[in-house]
């Protein structure tokens, strides 16, 4: 899509910049894994959230005037655990005059294609600020609730196929749901169970405490691993 203009380039030259050579740029993206498929090799789940506007995701996005929404999907290689994936930056057709796209369910129309690689996704330690009795819980449930990501992103504009800033690095935090059999105080007689669709379920913060998983932040009533997307 050729239609941004003279901003766009202006902006587009300021990315390649940092990304090249200036200070560290911030930005973040919340992603969130709508459902999983594991069918051997590999590991793919569709993904759906938004980004800032002041990340390098959404150039085109900003240019417009609208929101960032961000839709895609990532693949974790069962053999050798390489992640890979591609993500689309998507706006209301009102934004680029398209016809006969419905206002109403989400943004469908691509202005902005990339595609992203990691080495590996790798388990992170409970933060020390955990109480006792939910790292206990936490430890003998057997699944990390928080892993880390590292890797980097190749973004295309034009959405033709033509990347315009490769290998721009980017760090994640995955945060998986838990759920609690009582009231979510994580006290030594406050299980940890499997999430359930309607049960309340949390995510466990940086600093080791609950953070309740939002009604937004499920799919079809499941809850939803959460992934944290910044760009240095």
């Amino acid at each position: 899509m050729r239609t941004h203009g003279v901003l766009l380039r202006s902006l587009l030259l300021v990315v390649m910049m940092l990304a090249v050579a200036g200070p560290a740029m911030a930005a973040d993206a919340i992603l969130y894994e709508t459902s999983e498929i594991i069918a051997p090799p590999l590991r793919t789940a569709p993904l759906l959230g938004s980004a800032s506007l002041s990340s390098p995701l959404c150039l085109v996005a900003a240019a417009l005037g609208t929101s960032c929404t961000v839709t895609g999907s990532g693949n974790v290689n069962l053999v050798d655990g390489t992640v890979t994936g591609s993500l689309f930056v998507v706006v209301e057709g009102a934004a680029v005059g398209a016809e006969n796209t419905n206002p109403t369910d989400a943004p469908e129309i691509v202005v902005t294609a990339a595609t992203f690689q990691a080495p590996a996704i790798t388990p992170l330690p409970i933060p020390a600020g955990t109480s006792k009795g939910l790292r206990k819980k936490l430890e003998a449930f057997g699944i990390p609730v928080l892993l880390g990501i590292a890797g980097t992103v190749n973004l295309d504009y034009d959405a033709d196929g033509t990347p315009e800033v490769s290998g721009l690095p980017f760090t994640g935090m995955f945060r998986l749901p838990f759920a609690l059999k009582k009231d979510g105080a994580g006290g030594d007689d406050d299980d940890i169970e499997k999430p359930r669709r309607g049960k309340p379920a949390f995510y466990l913060s940086d600093t080791g405490k609950l953070m309740p998983v939002r009604t937004e932040e499920r799919a079809v009533g499941y809850p939803t691993p959460r992934l944290e997307v910044t760009f240095p």
